[in-house]
C-alpha cells in the first residue's frame, strides 16, 4: 500500500492538481486516495503485526469471563483465600487469586503474546465491608496490552471493568449456589432419620429457594453468553471494515456501549439492575444461611436425639418463607421490565430470560 501510495503521488501530484474537478480541487482526490492507502497500511499492521482482534479475544475471554475454566479457578481462588467464602477478601488477596487463576488457565497459552492482566495500584490488605459485593469489588482487573494496541485499550478501562463486575457476580454466584445446593442434599439424606421432620422440611425449602436463583442465574448467565459473542462477531466485522485508527476506536466503543446496554447498565435500565443485584443479594444470604445451618446440624448429631428436633427446633422457618415471597416478586417484576424492553429491542436473547422467568 505505501509503495502504491508512492506511486499515486508521483503520477498525479503536479501543478494540475490544483483544478477543479466534479467541483473540487483534483488534489482533494489525491490527497483522499493516499490517505486510504496508508491508513489501511495501518489498520493492517494492527491485525497482522500487532495481533488486534487476539487482544480483543484476550479481553473477551478474561475480562468478560468467556473462558469457563479462568473462571473456575478464580472462584477456587476466592475460596481457598476466604476458607470457604466464611472470611472477607482484601485486595491483595483479589489481586493473587487473579494472577494465579489466570496463570492457570490454558486459554492464554493459545495467543501469540503474554498475557497482560494487572490491578489497579492501590492494593493492600484492608477487606471490602459491602456484604453483597465483599468478593467483587476488591476484584479490578485490568487488560493492557503492549505496543499501540495498548492505546486501544487504555481509556476503555472503567468500561471494562463495570462490565466484568456485572458478570462475576453472576459467576461466582451461580458457583457459590452449586456447593451450597449439593452440601444441603447431602445434609438431609445424612441426618433426615436423626432429627424432627420440621427441620427437614426447612432444609428442603433452603434447597428449593437456592435452584430457584440457581435458575434464575443461569438463564442471565446463558444470555450474557449469547449477548458477548453477538457483539465480539459484529466488533470483528467492524474491524474488517475499519479503515483507519479511528474507525478501530469507534467500533471498540461500540461493541462496549452496545454490551453496557445488554448488561442493563444504562441509566434508563437501572431498575432492572437493582433487580438482578437483589437475586445475587437473596443468593447470597441464602448461601450464608446453609453455613448457619451445617454449624447447627454439627452441634444437634453430637447430642442426644429429641423427638420436637433437637436444638434445630430455632430454624429461621419464617426467614425463608419470607424470602420465597421476594423471590416470587421479583421475579414477576424482571419478567414484566424484561418483556416490555423486549417490545422496544425485540432480541432474540430476551427471549433466553423471559422463558426462565415465566
Amino acid at each position: 500500500n505505501l509503495d502504491k501510495a508512492r506511486a499515486v503521488v508521483a503520477s498525479q501530484l503536479n501543478s494540475k492538481c490544483l483544478y477543479v474537478q466534479s467541483e473540487r480541487p483534483k488534489l482533494e482526490f489525491v490527497v483522499q486516495e493516499v490517505c486510504s492507502l496508508v491508513c489501511g497500511s495501518v489498520v493492517r499492521s494492527l491485525v497482522v503485526d500487532h495481533h488486534l482482534l487476539e487482544h480483543f479475544d484476550a479481553a473477551h475471554c478474561f475480562l468478560l469471563l468467556h473462558d469457563a475454566q479462568f473462571s473456575l479457578s478464580l472462584y477456587r481462588q476466592f475460596c481457598q483465600y476466604t476458607h470457604g467464602l466464611r472470611s472477607k477478601l482484601s485486595k491483595r488477596d483479589a489481586n493473587n487469586a487473579l494472577i494465579a487463576a489466570a496463570a492457570s488457565s490454558t486459554t492464554a497459552r493459545r495467543f501469540p503474546f503474554q498475557l497482560c492482566l494487572d490491578a489497579l495500584p492501590s492494593l493492600d490488605d484492608s477487606p471490602n465491608t459491602s456484604s453483597r459485593l465483599q468478593f467483587v469489588q476488591p476484584l479490578r482487573p485490568l487488560y493492557r496490552p503492549k505496543g499501540p494496541v495498548g492505546d486501544i485499550f487504555r481509556n476503555t478501562e472503567k468500561r471494562y471493568e463495570a462490565l466484568f463486575h456485572f458478570i462475576w457476580p453472576l459467576e461466582m454466584s451461580l458457583l457459590m449456589i452449586s456447593d451450597r445446593a449439593n452440601a444441603i442434599r447431602q445434609t438431609v439424606a445424612r441426618i433426615s432419620r436423626k432429627i424432627g421432620n420440621e427441620f427437614v422440611k426447612s432444609l428442603r425449602l433452603t434447597s428449593t429457594l437456592l435452584s430457584c436463583c440457581e435458575r434464575v442465574l443461569l438463564g442471565f448467565r446463558i444470555y450474557i453468553v449469547e449477548v458477548v459473542d453477538q457483539f465480539f462477531k459484529r466488533l470483528r466485522l467492524w474491524i474488517d471494515d475499519a479503515i483507519d485508527l479511528d474507525a478501530i476506536v469507534e467500533a471498540h466503543d461500540n461493541y462496549l456501549d452496545g454490551l453496557s446496554g445488554a448488561f442493563f447498565l444504562k441509566d434508563e435500565q437501572e431498575d432492572i439492575y437493582g433487580l438482578i443485584m437483589s437475586v445475587l443479594q437473596i443468593a447470597h444470604e441464602l448461601s450464608q444461611h446453609c453455613l448457619d445451618i451445617d454449624k447447627q446440624v454439627e452441634t444437634a448429631l453430637k447430642k442426644p436425639r429429641k423427638e420436637d428436633g433437637g436444638d434445630l427446633s430455632h430454624v429461621k422457618a419464617t426467614y425463608l418463607l419470607v424470602t420465597q415471597a421476594k423471590l416470587q416478586k421479583i421475579f414477576l417484576e424482571l419478567y414484566s421490565r424484561i418483556k416490555d424492553l423486549n417490545k422496544q429491542q425485540n432480541s432474540s436473547a430476551f427471549n433466553i430470560l423471559l422463558g426462565i422467568l415465566k
